[in-house]
């Protein structure tokens, strides 16, 4: 947990919206990892008095949070891939990420298998998160999309590519 990179204290104060609104305490906010800014998150949340929020340190097999989750939450300023993202979405997931790294476009179509917002917008990011939360089935239907969308990333998908890459460039055809 790094406050430069992943900026964790963004998605506390969007949650803090979601505790506002009041009609969300069936939904959690749960965060996984560990690193130097752990206890600055904690006092974070502590101060805004987040309600339905735990933060769970690391963990090795991170397959069943996706498993028993809805959203995944990114509020990165830069990834170089965001390889949760495509993890979220293998799992069906719907990952909602601030437009802050270019590779975020290759993996989410906004509204198709994920959502964007404007890097920084708070107000949207909360407005989008809590339309996800609401809205069951286009929810499943984004989540549908996001396991069919991330296939393109699997492996035997890759290595073709690889190949035909290494096959092309040698002008074998």
């Amino acid at each position: 947990m790094d406050e430069r990179s992943k900026r964790l204290s963004r998605a506390l104060r969007i949650w803090k919206k979601v505790n506002e609104e009041g009609n969300h305490n069936d939904w959690r906010l749960t965060i996984i990892g560990d690193g130097r800014d752990l206890d600055y998150y904690k006092k974070i949340a502590k101060r805004l008095k987040l309600k339905n929020l735990s933060f769970e340190g690391r963990k090795d097999n991170e397959i069943s949070y996706y498993e028993r989750s809805a959203i995944f939450m990114m509020t990165s300023a830069y990834e170089g891939w965001g390889i949760t993202l495509t993890e979220a979405q293998q799992m069906g997931v719907v990952p909602i990420a601030f437009d802050s790294y270019s590779s975020l476009r290759d993996i989410i179509e906004d509204g198709k298998n994920g959502v964007t917002v404007k890097n920084n917008d708070f107000e949207e990011y909360a407005e989008k998160l809590l339309w996800l939360m609401d809205h069951e089935e286009a929810r499943y239907k984004m989540a549908r999309e996001a396991i069919l969308s991330s296939r393109r990333f699997s492996l035997d998908v890759i290595l073709d590519r690889w190949e035909n890459s290494f096959a092309h460039a040698q002008g074998i055809s």
